[in-house]
């Protein structure tokens, strides 16, 4: 595999490489339909399925999760008392 092959590889993203598992085509097939160069919309509505519940599970560990920003995350001085 050259270099160029794999780089190419790396770049293909969880959303194509599972809804190409999904309806046993290549990665690639996936992208075409999704840049529009190919048509299949039980594809695509996969594709948009899978990221519509990927968008809702960050929802929902962003909620269980709180997540401080750098500006307001408190630190111990040098006696261990919060800054």
């Amino acid at each position: 595999m050259s270099l160029k092959s794999r780089e190419n590889s790396r770049k293909r993203d969880w959303v194509s490489v599972e809804a190409a598992k999904i309806h046993k085509v290549s990665a690639r097939y996936v992208n075409a339909v999704r840049a529009g160069t190919e048509d299949n919309e039980e594809i695509l509505l996969t594709v948009m399925d899978l990221i519509e519940g990927h968008n809702k599970l960050i929802q929902e560990v962003a909620k269980l999760v709180p997540i401080e920003s750098n500006t307001t995350k408190r630190r111990p001085n040098k006696l261990g008392n919060l800054k």
